[in-house]
């Protein structure tokens, strides 16, 4: 109820009632200070995320539309995440740089912080004819950006991006989802992609990460926890 009030999202009469007054300070100068710290850290959180975007824009036109996004759209949870998400979609009325250039930062954020997968088959146990599926590494992201399609994937502990033209950028959405041989020999079979075309996609994947194999019996939130 507290942090919420301090959101705007519920009545301040609420807060009065948890906010006593104690002299010299009224309840209204405590929440006001509340909400001020709060509006602080939301502004700390989006320069640390930020970095490449506030030295693009400049100090001070990116503290002016940090204000500007905090005042107009008001985190809806307490999760901070979420809300440097939103920051990324709100830049997208920015020039088409600033926006591509937050969107890339968030990628690098999204890829370093993604599990590693708790089961994943090396390429001797493949060969020994283990069974199965191919899907994206949970590190890998995939955004359409003004002028491209960038995917971000994590290799040795470093994140790396891959632009990719729209044929490309559809076989990757596709692999968000675990996919056997079978369904690949449908996919030749139907004629939607050359046999060619699709193993060299998925040599290029596999040896950057892109894509792993995890065996049938695998969830998809099986991961390591860090």
């Amino acid at each position: 109820m507290l942090h919420a009030s301090i959101r705007h999202q519920q009545p301040y009469d609420e807060l009065f009632e948890v906010i006593k007054e104690a002299p010299p300070i009224s309840s209204q100068k405590r929440i006001d200070i509340y909400r001020r710290a709060y509006q602080i850290r939301l502004s700390e959180c989006l320069r640390e995320d930020f970095t490449d975007t506030c030295q693009k824009m400049g100090e001070v036109a990116f503290e002016k539309i940090i204000q500007m996004y905090i005042d107009e759209i008001p985190p809806k949870t307490s999760q901070l995440a979420e809300y440097s998400e939103g920051f990324v979609e709100y830049l997208k009325n920015s020039s088409g740089d600033v926006y591509e250039t937050a969107a890339k930062e968030w990628m690098v954020i999204l890829s370093q912080r993604a599990q590693e997968p708790l089961y994943k088959l090396t390429s001797d146990q493949i060969q020994m004819g283990e069974p199965y599926l191919i899907q994206l590494h949970p590190a890998t992201q995939i955004k359409k950006l003004v002028h491209t399609t960038v995917v971000s994937y994590r290799l040795n502990e470093e994140i790396f991006f891959l632009d990719v033209e729209a044929s490309e950028s559809h076989w990757i959405v596709y692999f968000r989802e675990p996919r056997s041989l079978d369904d690949l020999k449908g996919l030749i079979g139907k004629g939607e992609i050359l046999e060619e075309e699709l193993m060299n996609l998925l040599f290029q994947w596999m040896k950057k990460e892109i894509i792993y194999c995890l065996p049938p019996f695998a969830k998809q939130n099986d991961f390591y926890r860090f």
